[in-house]
């Protein structure tokens, strides 16, 4: 009774919220969304519904779903208006966000994001993902590791870089991994937690995925929806429950995680393989001119002076015979 009383509340504060922010700002219908936005970002509009609708079409052919409501979207172009969603919360510090019991995304605009146009079509695709995920199995029964482990795993320029070469094999090897039953209802707010907890959920998700397959995942997740019960629908649909298969994975991390990998991904490494090549390339050209410097005069005053290249060619029959020589 309490929970339900919560959630109510949180829904009618953040309705209020939502009203609030909408005064001044426009709307446009795009089919299966309706795009919130400010004057001054009516340019990203149109490119907005098209990475919706692209997003829409392959999680709808993954998940062979269509979810039945409309989405709202919001543009957000000014970092305070985004925080403004959140209050306090550790979410400002995100690209997006996706609010499951409203079906709604809140996103920045691309002058906001680090990389622009590329941030904005994968934050996007995620937070798209969210929803359909939530549509699909309910917004209470999903684990967040498996929420943000799908999510990441089916939009894969989130796992590029520093998160796949470094954070969680850094945290493997450091014996920092977090145990997954305590990600499964909200992950913690410390920045550096929190991408070893993003991470490990979309590693764990795919070893799930590349050893059982997406038949099972589907089945996990409608399993889910109906019982509510993790670990119940773990040992269903895979034979073990959730601490046997974050097991499993570890053994698999082992195999490809060690303090020499760790080593080679970092950039000190690489400074010291530059540095390597540069000496090494620096000593050969030494080398060669002292071999050069003690040859006998005579073997000198053999060798062809290319210095001068506006010296004439050599006219005589030797010469036409070197050049038939090299053509």
């Amino acid at each position: 009774m309490k929970k339900i009383i919560i959630l109510v509340f949180v829904s009618v504060f953040i309705s209020a919220i939502f009203a609030q922010q909408e005064q001044g700002s426009r709307q446009e219908n795009f089919g299966h969304f309706t795009i919130h936005y400010y004057p001054e970002d009516q340019k990203s509009v149109s490119k907005t519904a098209q990475i919706l609708n692209e997003a829409y079409g392959e999680l709808s052919a993954y998940f062979n779903f269509h979810p039945v409501d409309e989405i709202e979207v919001y543009l957000v172009s000014s970092t305070d208006h985004f925080k403004s969603y959140f209050g306090q919360s550790y979410h400002d510090k995100f690209q997006g966000v996706a609010f499951l019991e409203h079906n709604m995304i809140v996103i920045k605009t691309p002058s906001l994001l680090p990389l622009g146009s590329i941030d904005y079509e994968k934050v996007i695709a995620h937070e798209l993902c969210h929803l359909f995920l939530s549509d699909f199995a309910g917004a209470d029964t999903i684990p967040r590791w498996l929420h943000e482990g799908i999510a990441m795993y089916l939009e894969p320029i989130w796992y590029w870089g520093g998160f796949r070469q470094i954070v969680l094999p850094r945290a493997y090897l450091a014996d920092r991994l977090i145990p997954l039953c305590a990600l499964c209802d909200s992950f913690p707010p410390d920045e550096n937690l929190m991408q070893t907890a993003y991470v490990q959920s979309r590693d764990f998700t795919a070893y799930l995925m590349n050893r059982y397959g997406k038949k099972k995942l589907l089945l996990l997740l409608k399993r889910l929806k109906d019982t509510g019960d993790v670990n119940g629908s773990l040992i269903l649909t895979y034979g073990e429950g959730l601490d046997g298969l974050e097991a499993d994975w570890k053994l698999e991390l082992k195999k490809r995680y060690n303090w020499i990998y760790l080593f080679v991904q970092s950039r000190f490494f690489w400074f010291v393989m530059s540095v390597v090549a540069a000496f090494g390339y620096l000593l050969i050209r030494i080398r060669r001119k002292r071999a050069f410097s003690e040859l006998p005069d005579e073997e000198c005053e053999s060798l062809p002076d290319d210095t001068d290249d506006n010296e004439p060619a050599d006219q005589s029959g030797s010469g036409n015979q070197n050049k038939k020589g090299i053509l």
